[in-house]
C-alpha cells in the first residue's frame, strides 16, 4: 500500500482543512497543490464557504515559515517530498562517495552567505568566458562586413552612378551595417548556450534557481520550478524533518 508523504502535524492539519472546504472527493494532492500556491485552486478555495479562513491560514503559515526558517511553504513541501524520495532511494541504492560529495557541494551552493558569493563568481566567469571567447569572432565579422563587404557595395554603387547619395548610405550603413550588427550577436549567443548547457548538466543552475527564487518571485519570475532539484539538499533536509 502506498504511504503518503508526512508533512508534519501543522501542514497535515492544513491539508485536512483544505479538503474539508473543497469537497469530500478532493484528493490529497489537490490540497497539496493549494498549499503549494496554485492560483486556480486558491481562487476555487476562496470561493467556497469558509474558504477565506483557509486561504488566510495558508498565507499566515507561509509567512511564518519564511520569517522563522527562511523558506516559503512551497519549498518546505518540496523539502519533505525530496526527503522522502531520498529515504526511498537510500533503501534501494547504497550510498557512495559521489552522493556524499554532492551533499557537501549543496551545503556550499545553497548557503546563505557562500551561496550568493559563489553565484556572483559563476556569473562573472560566465560573462568573462562569453565575452573573451566570442570577441575574436565578433571582430572578424565586423572586419569582413565593414572592411570588405561595405567597400565592395560602395564601389559597385559608385560604378553605376549611385555612389555618394542616399542609396549608398542605405546599402552600406543600413543593410550591411544592420546585418553586421545582428551577426555580431551570433558568436556571443553560441558561446553563451554552450556555457549554460555545461552549467545545466553540472546541476548548478538548479542550485542558483533555489537561491534566486525569493528575489525573482515578486517580479513574476519565480524559480520555484527549477529549485526542486533531483536530490534532497542539505538546506531542505535540515529544515524540513523527514517522515518518520
Amino acid at each position: 500500500m502506498r504511504t503518503p508523504v508526512d508533512y508534519g502535524p501543522e501542514i497535515e492539519s492544513a491539508l485536512r482543512d483544505v479538503r474539508d472546504v473543497l469537497d469530500p472527493n478532493a484528493t490529497r494532492w489537490t490540497a497539496v497543490r493549494f498549499l503549494d500556491g496554485d492560483p486556480q485552486l486558491r481562487e476555487r478555495v476562496a470561493g467556497r464557504p469558509g474558504g477565506a479562513t483557509v486561504v488566510a491560514a495558508r498565507d499566515a503559515l507561509d509567512e511564518r515559515l519564511g520569517r522563522e526558517e527562511g523558506l516559503d511553504l512551497s519549498l518546505v513541501l518540496a523539502g519533505h517530498r525530496f526527503a522522502r524520495a531520498g529515504e526511498l532511494a537510500a533503501r534501494a541504492v547504497p550510498a557512495h562517495a559521489g552522493h556524499r560529495l554532492g551533499e557537501r557541494f549543496d551545503r556550499i551552493a545553497t548557503h546563505r552567505i557562500a551561496g550568493p558569493l559563489l553565484l556572483f563568481t559563476v556569473m562573472y566567469l560566465v560573462f568573462r568566458i562569453v565575452t573573451d571567447v566570442s570577441a575574436p569572432y565578433v571582430d572578424w565579422i565586423d572586419a569582413v562586413l565593414t572592411g570588405t563587404v561595405g567597400p565592395w557595395v560602395a564601389a559597385g554603387l559608385g560604378g553605376i552612378g549611385l555612389g555618394g547619395i542616399w542609396v549608398e548610405h542605405l546599402a552600406v550603413d543600413g543593410i550591411v551595417g544592420g546585418v553586421g550588427g545582428m551577426l555580431a550577436f551570433v558568436p556571443v549567443i553560441a558561446v553563451l548556450y554552450v556555457v549554460l548547457g555545461l552549467l545545466e548538466d553540472s546541476g548548478y543552475l538548479a542550485r542558483a534557481a533555489y537561491l534566486t527564487d525569493k528575489a525573482m518571485g515578486p517580479w513574476g519570475c519565480p524559480a520555484r520550478a527549477c529549485s526542486r532539484w533531483s536530490s534532497a539538499s542539505a538546506v531542505t533536509s535540515r529544515r524540513c524533518s523527514p517522515p518518520g
